[in-house]
């Protein structure tokens, strides 16, 4: 062989290596494009949410640089998020109300946990507004804190209907002494007034709870969905760097992420449910509970993760109508749903559906079995609040059996949870579900 058929052969060579070092690469890049699309797909769900919320809600790092806010928010200030973002108080506020602000999250980052305090904000018009700051510190994916999470609450019609009272009052008792005819009436007319303030004050409480819902779904539930996408994503990324091949674990990196945002979008829609009974805007009617649980067992038989079986122990017949509507099988889907995710092995739920009386009234008496880690008795009342603290390990303690607790009640029902064994929680849970029953219209 010739040494220009030898210089050719090994430039063929390394050709055909350069080729599959591209290939190699091209592949890493179309790999990271599909894990930065997911990511990018995540981060429109939750500006989505805060967006939805009726009050202004802002985040800064720990720089206390802004960097990100909802509509609410920007509409309040009067600026657009470009001249919110990369901001800091005293880009957006006067400084003797930016020196406020900036104190109080000194204070915060320093003491942590969840800060309130009344203060002043101007807003789009340049008015004085009395409000109410509710802020909280979250952390990144290593539990070091990573920025302010806060709401405000306008109060100045409320500050004015008490500055109003006061000086009604004050008119009212400087006229004590010169008209003692007219002080029967004014008495009546200030206990109205004090009834009126009363009222006021209720719907501040209201509306301070609601708000207090909203800083622990931002700061908890919704922050650890993304915390947990963040953290699959990143292990994704790091392996496609390293191997050109998709391994199983690789895909099921992807998978999850994909499944909290599921978990996001279920989470918005149990918001809105909530918010949908609190304004008593749904209805009832008579709903066939039989047909539902037979419904939600072909959803959850066919699990491609783990083997679930789930026996119907009531005759599979129509006619076991209660007075409810659709959500009823929300309700039921997610005890169910809780069961699965949380067992160990492979899930056998039994579910009875029978006639009872209470107090001469005819109720469905449904009961469903699981076996499960079960709950301990100190904790069984505490999976039905919303607000409850160190309750990580129990299952259900999303909004999910707040949810249920709040629609059973809502259908005039009642709803508590025991040992599937009684005296031995360990061997899994029983949850009991009490709905008036009701003849077919």
């Amino acid at each position: 062989m010739t040494n220009g058929n030898k210089i050719y052969e090994k430039l063929i060579r390394e050709l055909e290596d350069q080729r599959d070092r591209i290939n190699y690469l091209l592949d890493i890049i179309r790999r990271k494009e599909l894990v930065d699309i997911t990511f990018h797909e995540q981060l429109h769900f939750l500006q989505e949410l805060i967006d939805s919320i009726p009050v202004p809600i802002f985040y800064k790092d720990m720089n206390r640089i802004y960097r990100g806010c909802n509509i609410s928010f920007q509409k309040f200030l009067g600026l657009t998020k470009d001249q919110i973002v990369g901001k800091t108080v005293y880009d957006v506020a006067p400084k003797e109300l930016a020196d406020i602000y900036y104190k109080a999250d000194k204070e915060l980052f320093e003491a942590g946990g969840i800060q309130r305090y009344e203060s002043s904000v101007r807003d789009a018009e340049d008015e004085l507004h009395d409000v109410i700051f509710h802020k909280a510190v979250f952390h990144d994916t290593k539990g070091e804190p990573a920025g302010i999470v806060g709401v405000i609450l306008d109060i100045t019609d409320l500050k004015r209907t008490e500055n109003e009272l006061k000086m009604a009052r004050d008119t009212l008792e400087s006229r004590v002494e010169e008209r003692t005819a007219d002080l029967k009436k004014a008495n009546i007319a200030l206990g109205e007034e004090i009834l009126e303030r009363k009222r006021i004050e209720e719907q501040l409480q209201e509306s301070k709870a609601e708000v207090e819902l909203y800083i622990d779904l931002m700061g908890h539930d919704i922050n650890n969905m993304n915390q947990i996408a963040m953290g699959y994503l990143e292990l994704a990324l790091g392996s496609l760097k390293s191997t050109a091949k998709i391994t199983d674990d690789e895909l099921n990196y992807v998978e999850k992420s994909h499944e909290m945002m599921v978990n996001s979008s279920k989470l918005i829609s149990n918001v809105r449910k909530l918010q949908s009974l609190k304004s008593k805007e749904i209805s009832f009617e008579s709903v066939d509970i039989g047909k539902m649980i037979e419904e939600v067992r072909d959803e959850y038989q066919n699990n491609p993760w783990k083997k679930v079986i789930i026996n119907l122990n009531f005759a599979p017949k129509t006619g076991y109508f209660v007075c409810a509507n659709y959500l009823l099988k929300d309700a039921i889907s997610n005890i169910v749903g809780n069961a699965v995710k949380h067992s160990i092995g492979d899930v056998c739920i039994d579910i009875y559906l029978n006639k009872t009386y209470e107090d001469s009234d005819q109720y469905y008496k449904l009961t469903i079995d699981d076996n499960g880690p079960g709950i301990p008795d100190e904790l069984k009342e505490k999976v039905f609040r919303r607000l409850e603290r160190g309750m990580s390990k129990v299952k259900g303690t999303g909004l999910g059996l707040y949810l249920v607790r709040m629609l059973v009640e809502y259908f005039n029902g009642k709803i508590w949870v025991e040992d599937r064994i009684p005296g031995n929680y360990g061997m899994g849970s029983r949850f009991v579900l009490m709905l008036p029953a009701k003849n077919r219209v």
